[in-house]
């Protein structure tokens, strides 16, 4: 799970003091709150979210020396294939670099810690990406954003952001999980609506989304995001959530 090799020197290589000290502070939060596992995620080329669970006791470990990550999860397509061809001299990155399925090293940011409200005792940090040899993966999403504000800052301007985000909850009907469904593509679950939509912004219609509402305004609320609105929006089953505009630092959260 870690780089034993690195584990005095990895993440004092990338940290600055502000880090140190909130790494302390995490850690003596996920003691106080008796936390027992913590999710460790970076979001790829594609936006997908991907991440290892470690036991809390591990934490200081994955701190020190990073948490190691299969690098085929940097090769993949949307479709979670891997495109790149791992096992020959150069998987597309120069010979000898992420060939093999070697791996990658997540380094969580402690500045970035929540619990997570719906989890059980679990915590969950963002993290910054790295070869195993501690250079920064030159497409790690996060690494680019952080460029493109340091060279806007560099400027003298400040990048301010609000998010409108929409998206559709369908009801569970059948997950499809049996044997014979186990293919690729997967068989889609069975879902149905929870509204039949076409009621922009009306009463009755956030009604019938209510439980649903409610659910995730609370999560989003518990973990200090800055809602601002919530609407049931045109379509069937469709909801809009929408959150004040804040400076960049927030992106990276």
């Amino acid at each position: 799970m870690t780089n034993p090799d690195n584990a005095a020197t990895f993440s004092s290589a990338h940290w600055s003091d502000q880090d140190n000290i909130a790494a302390e502070a995490v850690l003596k939060l996920v003691s106080d709150k008796s936390l027992e596992a913590i999710r460790i995620v970076f979001v790829d080329q594609h936006g997908i979210t991907r991440g290892k669970t470690i036991v809390a006791s591990a934490l200081k470990s994955a701190f020190d020396s990073g948490v190691a990550m299969t690098s085929t999860l940097l090769l993949k397509d949307t479709s979670h294939a891997t495109v790149f061809p791992v096992w020959g001299k150069d998987a597309g990155f120069g010979e000898g670099v992420m060939t093999g399925a070697s791996d990658f090293l997540m380094l969580p940011d402690p500045t970035t810690f929540k619990v997570l409200p719906w989890s059980e005792k679990t915590g969950w940090m963002i993290s910054d990406i790295y070869y195993a040899n501690g250079q920064e993966i030159e497409f790690s999403t996060r690494g680019i954003l952080s460029k493109a504000l340091a060279k806007l800052n560099a400027t003298g301007m400040e990048f301010v952001s609000g998010l409108e985000v929409e998206f559709y909850v369908l009801k569970l009907d059948d997950p499809r999980l049996e044997h014979e469904n186990s293919n690729r593509p997967e068989d889609p679950p069975k879902t149905s609506l929870l509204s039949h939509g076409y009621q922009y912004l009306t009463e009755n219609r956030y009604d019938q989304l209510g439980d649903v509402m409610e659910l995730l305004r609370r999560n989003a609320v518990a973990l200090e995001l800055p809602l601002r609105s919530m609407e049931s929006e045109f379509g069937p089953s469709q909801f809009e959530f929408t959150f004040d505009p804040l400076l960049e630092r927030v992106l990276l959260i």
